[in-house]
């Protein structure tokens, strides 16, 4: 009996792991191939990998420059409304640029970035109508006649020498 008792705690076990692996792995698709651009080539769709719990699931934005590098430090905004008066949630973007932020299950909500590197572009807002969303930003040369203690670094937008 005791050897049956094993048996059954290590099957457990091991579909419980299963389970997990699976759960992580289709975590880890959120990338997608869906794009909100600062050029307004946007395209976004529903994520059929996404976990509902409770009527939420994660919504996943990711911000990055024309060049690909991630942007980090960016507050991402999420409105369930086109006014932009009804605040579903919010998240910054972390080192890879990208911010997780678990919502009620729902199509049509907006994103707005707030405190982008300096120079830039930003909408006013991006559309959001699935679970991913990838917005690139592009850049433009900034004046400023003072560049004494400018440190430049990877993603950093020159300035107009």
């Amino acid at each position: 009996m005791k050897k049956i008792t094993k048996i059954i705690a290590v099957c457990c076990a091991l579909v419980l792991l299963l389970g997990m692996c699976v759960t992580s792995l289709t975590g880890c698709d959120r990338g997608g191939d869906n794009n909100v651009s600062g050029t307004n080539n946007s395209d976004t769709s529903d994520d059929i990998s996404a976990v509902i719990v409770d009527g939420k699931t994660d919504y996943t934005v990711s911000v990055k420059s024309l060049g690909g590098v991630a942007l980090s430090g960016i507050t991402i905004f999420i409105y369930a409304d086109e006014a932009l008066e009804d605040l579903a949630g919010y998240g910054i973007t972390d080192e890879n640029g990208i911010a997780i932020i678990n919502l009620k299950v729902a199509n049509g909500y907006r994103i707005v970035l707030s405190d982008p590197p300096e120079g830039y572009k930003t909408e006013a807002s991006y559309p959001f109508t699935g679970t991913t969303a990838v917005i690139t930003l592009a850049s433009q040369v900034i004046s400023d006649p003072d560049l004494s203690g400018t440190l430049y670094k990877l993603g950093s937008v020159m300035h107009d020498f």
